[in-house]
């Protein structure tokens, strides 16, 4: 902004800083009033007069579409590209899993499989499979992408990952923790390919009591990328044209919702709290700029 006097200053987005920050107008570089900027201090601020700094970047007017986004990447210094190092050994993966990496693995690519997540999921890092055992159990598949195969302890990618620590996601773009050629490729459980897991299988009783486990480096092809909504609507709503479009895999997700009933009971003889809280959605136009709220249908979990 600019004072009655003409002095340009910047008032600081963390209100925590209490101080506007003044700039020259020959430091200004192309910001207008109003502009959302990163500046950098050239001079600290003392008992009597404001700090005073230069603008390094413009990121545009606040109500401009991303520009709320590029705001928090700033803020919370987020970084938004990989290293080349990170990104070499990313490439050096590949696309596909290799006939070699199969290797010594447990073989469930038969197995019907499939991954269940939210509407708008972008990254599907786990899947499941489930059948009856001759005596009566279950035989619950739980299916995790191996990401450590493809990041070596001591790598770029892993230095990197332990900088960032996690993947943020916004509305309109998400600045994952490994590069996207592993992040949305070969550690995400898409359907139709095959994919590396860690695996774990267990034996439940009707009860809901584990019986055994068995733990694998396994190697999976997914079926299909489910969402809550369609399962809710095969298992709850009955709907004619989803089951039929998912005929084979019907009789999984109904073995799932029996599972369920043993796991939840359990649980509630246990004394767990179930908060099945709405999750907030915001849905965007084509603009980028948010064009209603809703309450998404994913159901809270318990808490033992």
């Amino acid at each position: 902004d600019i004072d009655e006097s003409g002095l340009a200053y910047v008032v600081p987005f963390d209100r925590r800083l209490v101080m506007d920050v003044h700039v020259p107008r020959q430091e200004a570089a192309t910001a207008a009033p109003g502009d959302m900027v990163e500046i950098e201090l050239t001079r600290w601020p003392t008992a009597t007069r404001n700090p005073v700094g230069r603008v390094t970047d413009v990121l545009g007017d606040i109500e401009a579409p991303g520009v709320d986004t590029r705001l928090i990447i700033r803020k919370h210094q987020l970084p938004e590209e990989h290293g080349p190092a990170a990104l070499a050994e990313a490439e050096r993966a590949g696309n596909r899993v290799r006939p070699r990496e199969r290797q010594g693995r447990q073989d469930f690519r038969r197995w019907p499989t499939v991954t269940i997540d939210g509407d708008t999921a972008r990254d599907f890092d786990d899947a499941v499979t489930i059948e009856r055992l001759p005596n009566g159990n279950y035989w619950l598949g739980v299916h995790i992408a191996d990401v450590a195969h493809y990041v070596q302890e001591g790598s770029a990618l892993d230095a990197a990952a332990f900088q960032r620590g996690t993947s943020v996601y916004f509305p309109d773009r998400a600045i994952h923790m490994f590069p996207e050629a592993l992040a949305t490729g070969l550690c995400s459980l898409r359907p139709q390919v095959d994919r590396l897991v860690q695996s774990c299988l267990m034996e439940i009783d009707g009860n809901g009591a584990v019986r055994r486990y068995e733990l694998h480096d396994g190697v999976i092809h997914s079926d299909a990328r489910m969402t809550y909504t369609e399962v809710n609507a095969i298992l709850t709503g009955k709907d004619a044209a989803a089951r039929k479009k998912y005929g084979r895999l019907v009789p999984r997700f109904e073995l799932m919702a029996e599972l369920f009933e043993a796991l939840n009971g359990r649980r509630r003889a246990r004394g767990s709290v179930d908060f099945d809280l709405p999750e907030a959605e915001f849905l965007m136009d084509d603009q980028g700029r948010v064009s209603d709220r809703s309450h998404g249908a994913e159901p809270g979990a318990p808490l033992d």
